[in-house]
Order: C-alpha cells, then sequence, then structure tokens
C-alpha cells in the first residue's frame, strides 16, 4: 500500500505472471515457430515481459516477444537439440510457472545413411551433441564417436525410402477424425513392406499408429472436435527396421463438433410376446464430443414410450409389450451437440390366449384392529408374464372390513395377501382375490378372515403399589356382551384378578389390586370369556397405533407415599406409603416454602413395604417461619405422593434465649433473642418483644424485622417510665401474622430484670437547709423507702427516709446540711433501703451538686424607724471566710396617687421606685448565724414591711424559711408633738 515494501508478502510487487496454456505446445528442433503464451498477470506493454526457453543446455530468450494483452503473448521459439523444454515468463521481478514445450524432429546419428559419402561427417557431428535422441550416449568423445560413427557408417543396411505425397483427405474432414493417404516409397530397400507406421503430436504427446498390411492410408477416429494434429510422419516398416520419413510432415485440425452419428448393427436379439431384446454397437463418428448415452423409443397400439440409457450400453429390454406387435423402435446417440438421425425397426411381430391361474388361499384368523401376517398364494398365465398379471381383493363385507385394508404383496408368480383389520368387530368377513391377464381375462378364489377380539397394550403402564388406579386395556373388537377380567401379580408369587369394565369397542379399563411387596412390574392378562386373550403386537387400529407404540401389557408397581404425620413423641415424621424396599436409600427433604433454594434433608428408615420414618430436622433453624413443602426421595429420586397433591408441613417459629437478661428499667437495652424459624424473607415480616411482671404490668420494645431465621434483636421500652423495676417475662410476638412466638427453652430463662436507675437531678444546686433535690428517675419502687447521699471527700451527709411519689420521680429533702457542712459541692446518690445505691445511668457530671447557703429565720421581726438595728439570721452553710451583707428594700410609686392612699400595689410598673436601705456590717459567727447592723431608717422613707435580702458579693443567699418570714417590718415613730 503507498509503495511502501513489506518483507513478509512483497505486496507492493506485481502479482507473479501464471501461464495456463501453450498453443501448440511443440516445435520443431529448428524453431522459428510462434507459440500463444495464456494466461494471467502478464503485465502491460511498458512492462517488457520477457520469455525465455529453458532445458538442460541454459536458457535462450525467445528469438521474438510480442505483447498482446494481459493475457496472451506471443514469443517466436528458438532451436533446440533437446525434446523436454520449458517456457518461463518474467514481469518485473515476478517469474511465472514453468510450462513445458517439446521440440520435436531432433536428427540422431542414426539418421545418418550408411554407405553414403557424407555419413561419417553427419554421424561425428551430432555424436558429440549433449543430447541425442535416445540412441545415443551423451557426451561422447571424439575418440568415441569415431569408432561408433565408423561402425554405423560401415554397416549394410538398407532401409526402405520415406512413402511419397502423404496427404489429408479433404473430403474426409469431420469433427472427431479424417483420413490420410500416401504412396509407396520409391525404394523398399529391397524387403516387403510389412506396413506402415504413422506417428503424430496431439497437445504436446507423440501418438503412433499403424496400417492393417500395406495399406496406404490411415483413418484418424475418436478425436475431439477442432483438435490439431501435429508432425504427421509415415514410415514404411521391413525386416530391416523402420524407413525413412515422409517429408514434409503433414497435419490437420478436426471440424467443430457435431451431433454423433447413428448406432450401427441395431438388431433383436430375443423377443417374446411380453418382451424384446434388443442391441446395438457405437456409432463411427462420435461428432468430436464425448457421447452422453442413447434416446430409446417404443410404440405399441399407438402409446409411445422412451428411455435414456448410458453411453455404457449396448443392450436393453423393453417390458410389459402385451401386443402381438410393435408398431416402432428407434435409437439415436446423443451428445452435448445434439442427437443422431435414429436408428429404426418397424412393425415387429411377437409371437403370441388363455384364462389366469390363481391358487386356493386358506381361511384365516386375525386379530381385530390388528395387522396380519402375510398369507401366500401363486398366480399365472400361459401368455402374460406372471410379473403383469393384475392381482386385486376386495371385501364382501364392507361394514366389518374395508377392501382398501387387504393389502396384496409380492411380484411375478408369488403374491401374498395382507388383512388390517383396523375396526373394532368380532366376527367372519368372506374375501375374495382376483387375477386378471393383459388380454382382460381373470379368475379368482375366496376365502374367510374370522376376526377375533384383540389386546394390544395397557395405558398407563404403571401406577402405585397402593393399588385402587385404572388401567385402560387397548384392543379392538371388545363387545358388551362379554365378560373380562384382568389378572395381576399382587406378590411375588400370586396373581389377582380384578373384574374389567366394557368401555368401547376399543377400551376396557381394570382396576389393579394392591402389591404387597417392594415395586416391580407384572404381566398383564386380559381375560376374555374366561378365555386368555393373546397380547398382539400388529396394533394397526387408528384408536391405538400410537399410544401402543411405546408400551406393551406389562405394568410397573411404583413405589408411592400417600401421608405423613408426627410421631408420639413428636422426635420424628412416620411416611406411609406402599412399594417401599426395605433397606432402601431414602431421605426426607423439606423445602422452604418461599425460598425453595433452601432445603434440608434427614436420612429415613424404611420400616416395612408400607411405612417408613425420618428425624424431624429443626426446620427453623435454615428457614423462616411458614410451611416447607415435604418430599421423599430415594437415591436423590423422587418418590411420588398419591394423589399428586403437595404436603407441607409447618416449620413453627420460636425462641430460647435472650441476652442479656437484665438492664435499666429506662430502657435502650439491645436484646439479642436466639431462635428458629423467624421470618426474615418477607419484607413486611416484622417482631417485638413484650415485657410483663408479676403485676400484669405490660409493655412492649419498638416492631423490628427478624436478622435471618434464628436472631432477632430488640431494644427494651421505658419501662420505668410507668412501672416499679424487677423482673419481668418476656414474650415475643410476631406482629405481621398477630401471634405469640412460643418459648422452647429451658424453664425460667425467660425472665428480663429490669433495674431501677436515675439519670439527672432537675437542679444543679439545692439549698443547705429545706433545699430539695429532685432526682430524674426510672422504675422507682414506691413501696421502699429512698433517701439521698451527699458525699464531700470523705464525709457523708444522709437524708430522711421517704418514700418516692412516683416511679420516675424521687425528691430528697436537705433539711440541715449547713449545719454541719459550708456550702460546697457533693457528689449525690440515690439510695433504697433493700437495693441499696441505685445506679445511676446519666453523665458523671450529672452526679455533682452545688449546695448554695441558706436563711431560714430572722430577728427581731421588726424595728422602729428612729433608731439603729441588728439583725440576727439563723443560717445553714455560710462560709466563714465569705463577706455578707443585707438590704432592705422596698417598692413605692412617684406618682399623685401615691401620696393619698398607702400602700397601693400598682399595675404601672413605670412609675414604680426602688427604695433601699443596707447593711453596715454582717459578723458570720458560725454556719449557722450572722449579724447584720443598720443604721436607722431614713426619714425619707416611709415605715413600712421591706423585703429582706441576704447577699454575698457573688450571689444572694437563699431563703428557705417559712413562707412569708422573709420581711421586715419598720415601725414608725414619734418623739415630740407642738404645741404642747
Amino acid at each position: 500500500v503507498f509503495g511502501v515494501p513489506t518483507f513478509l508478502n512483497n505486496a507492493w510487487r506485481y502479482d507473479a505472471p501464471e501461464i495456463l496454456k501453450l498453443e501448440p505446445s511443440t516445435a520443431q528442433a529448428s524453431g522459428g515457430i510462434f507459440v500463444s503464451l495464456i494466461g494471467n498477470n502478464f503485465g502491460q506493454l511498458h512492462d517488457n515481459a520477457v520469455v525465455v526457453v529453458e532445458s538442460k543446455k541454459g536458457r535462450k530468450e525467445c528469438e521474438q516477444t510480442v505483447y498482446i494483452s494481459n493475457t496472451m503473448l506471443l514469443c517466436k521459439v528458438p532451436s533446440s537439440t533437446f525434446e523436454s523444454s520449458k517456457v518461463i515468463i518474467a514481469v518485473g521481478q515476478q517469474k511465472s510457472n514453468p510450462s513445458d514445450l517439446l521440440y520435436y524432429g531432433i536428427p540422431s546419428i542414426f539418421d545418418c545413411w550408411p554407405q553414403k559419402l557424407d555419413c561419417m561427417d553427419c554421424c561425428e557431428q551430432r555424436c558429440t551433441w549433449e543430447q541425442v535422441r535416445e540412441q545415443t550416449a551423451n557426451g561422447l568423445t571424439s575418440y568415441e564417436c569415431r569408432k561408433k560413427c565408423s561402425f554405423h557408417c560401415s554397416t549394410v543396411k538398407v532401409k526402405a525410402s520415406e512413402p511419397l505425397n502423404v496427404l489429408v483427405k479433404l473430403n474426409t474432414l469431420e469433427s472427431s477424425g479424417f483420413l490420410i493417404a500416401w504412396e509407396p516409397p520409391l525404394d523398399d530397400g529391397g524387403s516387403t513392406i510389412l506396413y506402415y507406421s504413422i506417428s503424430y503430436v496431439i497437445n504436446g504427446s507423440e501418438l503412433i499408429g499403424r496400417t492393417v498390411a500395406q495399406e496406404t492410408s490411415f483413418q484418424f477416429r475418436g478425436l475431439p472436435s477442432e483438435t490439431t494434429v501435429d508432425n504427421i510422419l509415415v514410415r514404411a516398416v521391413t525386416k530391416f527396421g523402420f524407413g525413412s520419413p515422409s517429408n514434409p510432415p503433414a497435419s490437420a485440425k478436426t471440424l467443430y463438433a457435431t451431433p454423433p452419428s447413428q448406432p450401427i448393427a441395431f438388431r433383436v436379439d430375443n423377443h417374446n410376446c411380453y418382451s424384446i431384446q434388443i442391441s446395438w454397437d457405437l456409432p463411427i463418428d462420435l461428432g468430436g464430443r464425448q457421447l452422453d448415452g442413447y434416446v430409446l423409443k417404443w410404440s405399441v397400439r399407438g402409446k409411445l414410450s422412451s428411455a435414456t440409457l448410458g453411453s455404457d450400453n449396448k443392450t436393453f429390454t423393453i417390458e410389459r409389450v402385451n401386443s402381438p406387435t410393435i408398431d416402432l423402435i428407434s435409437l439415436s446417440s446423443v451428445n452435448n451437440v445434439g442427437s443422431s438421425e435414429p436408428s429404426v425397426i418397424r412393425n415387429l411381430s411377437l409371437p403370441c390366449s388363455s384364462f389366469p391361474v390363481i391358487s386356493d388361499i386358506n381361511n384365516v384368523v386375525v386379530g381385530a384392529g390388528e395387522v396380519s401376517e402375510e398369507f401366500p398364494f401363486t398366480v399365472e398365465d400361459l401368455e402374460t408374464s406372471p410379473m403383469y398379471l393384475k392381482v386385486f381383493a376386495k371385501s364382501l363385507n364392507e361394514s366389518y372390513l374395508s377392501s382398501s385394508h387387504i393389502i396384496i404383496g409380492g411380484l411375478g408368480k408369488d403374491r401374498t395377501v395382507k388383512i388390517l383389520c383396523d375396526r373394532g368387530w368380532d366376527g367372519v368377513v368372506v374375501v375374495k382375490v382376483s387375477v386378471i391377464d393383459e388380454d382382460g381375462m381373470y379368475s379368482f378364489t375366496l376365502f374367510q378372515v374370522r376376526i377375533r377380539q384383540s389386546v394390544f397394550c395397557i395405558l398407563p403402564s404403571e401406577g402405585f403399589a397402593q393399588g385402587g388406579s385404572l388401567i385402560t386395556v387397548l384392543g379392538a373388537g371388545f363387545s358388551v356382551a362379554s365378560s373380562y377380567t384382568c389378572s395381576f401379580k399382587c406378590d411375588p408369587v400370586t396373581r389377582c384378578t380384578s373384574s374389567a369394565t366394557f368401555q368401547s369397542p376399543y377400551e376396557i379399563v381394570c382396576v389393579v389390586p394392591p402389591w404387597q411387596g417392594s415395586g416391580m412390574t407384572s404381566g398383564v392378562d386380559v381375560y376374555v370369556d374366561g378365555a386368555l386373550a393373546k397380547p398382539s403386537s400388529f396394533a394397526t387400529s387408528i384408536h391405538s397405533l400410537q399410544a401402543c407404540s411405546q408400551v406393551s401389557m406389562m405394568f410397573r408397581y411404583v413405589e408411592a407415599w400417600d401421608n405423613v404425620y408426627y410421631s408420639n413423641s413428636q422426635s420424628a415424621l412416620v411416611v406411609t406409603g406402599s412399594g417401599f424396599e426395605v433397606g432402601g436409600d431414602y431421605s426426607c427433604v423439606f423445602t422452604a416454602e418461599s425460598q425453595p433454594t433452601t432445603f434440608l434433608s434427614s436420612p429415613a428408615v424404611c420400616l416395612s413395604t408400607r411405612q417408613m420414618s425420618c428425624e424431624l430436622l429443626t426446620l427453623g433453624s435454615s428457614m423462616a417461619t411458614g410451611r416447607a413443602i415435604f418430599t421423599l426421595r430415594r437415591s436423590s429420586i423422587l418418590v411420588p405422593k398419591v394423589g399428586g397433591q403437595v404436603e407441607y408441613i409447618s416449620v413453627p417459629q420460636s425462641w430460647m434465649q435472650l441476652y442479656p437478661s437484665s438492664g435499666p428499667a429506662r430502657g435502650g437495652t439491645q436484646i439479642v433473642v436466639g431462635g428458629e424459624g423467624f421470618d426474615f424473607k418477607q419484607a413486611d415480616a416484622s417482631y417485638r418483644c413484650l415485657f410483663r411482671d408479676s403485676a400484669g404490668n405490660v409493655a412492649f420494645s419498638p416492631i423490628v424485622p427478624a436478622l435471618d431465621p434464628n436472631t432477632i434483636r430488640c431494644v427494651t421500652p421505658d419501662w420505668g417510665r410507668h412501672y416499679i423495676a424487677g423482673a419481668t417475662m418476656m414474650a415475643v410476638e410476631d406482629t405481621k401474622r398477630g401471634v405469640a412466638v412460643g418459648y422452647q427453652g429451658p424453664s425460667g430463662k425467660s425472665a428480663f430484670l429490669f433495674s431501677a436507675s436515675w439519670t439527672g437531678v432537675a437542679s444543679s444546686s439545692v439549698a443547705a437547709a429545706n433545699g430539695e433535690v429532685t432526682f430524674i428517675a426510672s422504675g422507682l419502687n414506691t413501696s421502699a423507702f429512698h433517701r439521698c447521699l451527699l458525699s464531700i471527700n470523705s464525709s457523708r451527709y444522709a437524708s430522711q427516709w421517704k418514700l418516692p411519689s412516683a416511679v420516675s420521680t424521687f425528691v430528697c429533702d436537705v433539711t440541715n446540711f449547713g449545719d454541719f457542712f459550708p456550702a460546697q459541692s457533693a457528689t449525690v446518690d440515690l439510695e433504697e433501703d433493700d437495693m441499696g445505691v441505685i445506679a445511676m445511668e446519666g453523665p458523671a457530671a450529672a452526679r455533682t451538686l452545688r449546695v448554695v447557703e441558706a436563711w431560714v429565720l430572722l430577728a427581731p421581726g421588726q424595728v422602729l424607724a428612729g433608731e439603729s438595728f441588728e439583725l440576727a439570721f439563723g443560717a445553714s452553710g455560710l462560709l466563714l471566710g465569705v463577706s455578707y451583707q443585707c438590704t432592705l428594700s422596698y417598692k413605692r410609686s412617684s406618682g399623685y396617687w401615691s401620696n393619698l392612699y398607702t400602700p397601693i400595689e400598682w399595675e404601672d410598673q413605670s412609675n414604680v421606685i426602688l427604695n433601699q436601705h443596707s447593711s453596715t456590717s454582717c459578723v458570720v459567727a458560725s454556719l449557722t448565724t450572722v449579724t447584720c447592723s443598720f443604721t436607722s431608717w431614713p426619714r425619707d422613707f416611709p415605715a413600712r414591711t421591706t423585703s429582706v435580702v441576704l447577699t454575698t458579693a457573688a450571689h444572694q443567699v437563699m431563703y428557705t424559711g417559712k413562707q412569708g418570714s422573709d420581711s421586715l417590718t419598720v415601725m414608725a415613730v414619734w418623739n415630740h408633738f407642738s404645741p404642747s
């Protein structure tokens, strides 16, 4: 491609030239003639194709090469002293295949005639050639040649001279040959001419013929049309050998192809009244083509018949002439050009009447609906060949036996008759068989056909060994007037009979008795009116032929099972049926209904021919609850079930264990429930766990799917929100089906213990006196006393025992913590009097509680406005190193009405003014006492009840005393009046 050299295949080069044919393929030794080279890929004119002739001597180019086309070149061949040469074409760098070129007329030393003056010169010159004809050796030395030639030239041999005037007789040229003629030689060498030898070349091959005695002509025959015969040489042959060849050589070419000539010697060899044997010889002229064969035609009584025969045929017998004369017989030769004129025989008389003879036929018995055997008989006639006698049969009762079902067979003299009784009828029919000869004369014979009832096969040919199934006996000729019974083997040694019921002329029905052993095959005998009916294998009835093609009268008892149930111990399955083989390899197979690929198998033990058992597997371990399809197999082959219905075994679901078995009452514990048969395949399948205490309280886990046939994971509910923590009995519920999943575990192991717990407190701070700690809890026992514990380093404060008001809340009273400890952070715990400390399920930080100072009482409760005063606080948890301050405050209005009416509760807070009077100092005497000093009540403040607040620099000290006791009354005073 694109001129790029390719070393793999030289695709860039020319396609190699190919020589298919040389015309002619021979040349004179002197050369100088043009030979046509025909082939392919000779290139274009400018490619300058080179043609060479190659021999053992070497290569010589053609004297002249003429380019005609890509498929033809002309070569003017050079001379050669070698007979065998090769022609080769070179185009570019590609060479063609070699094609053979034969040189003829190469002289030898024997062509140098003895006793002539130039014999030695001629002989020595030719002897030293590298190759002469086969009479001499190659490459002789000059000495050897002189010696040999001296002997040759001194020999006294007189041969005949060349024949004269060798000519082709033009009037004899045909498509397949021609005639040549000549005159005898002038010199016969003193010896009688024995015959003439004729040599010639066809398609490069030299052939030799000869005359009969001294004939001076030779006929070329059987040549293909348009064939060139070259170098025709005639030699006279005497006792001294071959004479000189005729000169010049003659040549001729046969004409174009024609139809062959007619067969010769067309004759009748033998004949009689019904056949003629004819024969013939090959045509003289085949028309230059291969003979394809012959066409034979004959006419008898105006009816024309014909036959095409092969080229090898030279005889033929015309059969079934059936006439005293034959009008015409003609035979033509045929090749691929056409056919010859026919050779004809006309109006041939034949030596040619009596009745034909047919032998008797014995009466026969044939089963209804079957094909009989062939019954023989013979036919003969004096004038007509037995082969051409017409034989036919007729039923004299067509309603019982159709004539079309009487079959005549055989050939010639020996014939047969066969009966096809396809109708279900029992009786006698007369049959007439007739024979007719070619003159129309006929004879006949009669015989009776006794038709009896027949049985052919049974359907079905197998059934369950337990018996009771129906079989249909197919046959023909059955009658409602006859009685029928069927006989079966019912155990290995005993036969049992059952009555049969007439159904139609072609069917009766029997009931199969039960078989007492393992499955086997039994022949079925049918009795008609007490007599055994022999089964027929020649069924032809349209009602039974196809049905009986693959079956017989043999019935096979098949093992089958009919029921499966649980044993009394519920540990095994019992399978009942019939035909079981004790010791057989049986197994019970359970296939999940919703999972066809999931199955379990257990070996089955055959207890008897009617019963076996297999272990009841825990189906739920591998398949979901529901149903499993039960099948029985023997050596992996399915054992059928009587009735064919699918048998289901329930796959129960159950649970056996739970883990863990305890958890906090607030819920959230994941419980792994182990069991069997949980439905994990159905999308809407779901389960939940149920918890019930002794009081009947119930709580449910959230609904969850099964993880697999053996696992459910429940999350415990917030049991303690409503109920007291404690032991509960757990159950599993199939919510899709609305049923409880049975518990199959150890007794007492289905309990789940909810333990009380708390998660935190409502407030992270509590007053040191009269404070309350509210626990957020779950499952508290409202019948048991609880208390809280406040731990400070190694010390601990415990509240009073009290009953919880609810299962989820406990309020602990911190009445006097501050009497013993200063305000600080403490770790809190909840304790039950029976169970001890209740677990804390919340974050660890939720256990830290800040205890703050508190005051509970004030003394005095009232003071005079005009004097300084001290207030003593009864407190709890006071901090000795902290400064406290007491503030007295009240609200007043700046509006008009406040001067007229006091005190007034104003809704409008925008006019409210907060008046305060603070202590000058406060002294902490102990954890429980602090005294604050005040100056006299400001003169511009009206006397009234004020609120009291005790604070530190960081926070306000809580008041936890009696309600309303956190105020101070300032009493108005007067100290003079005027006028007095």
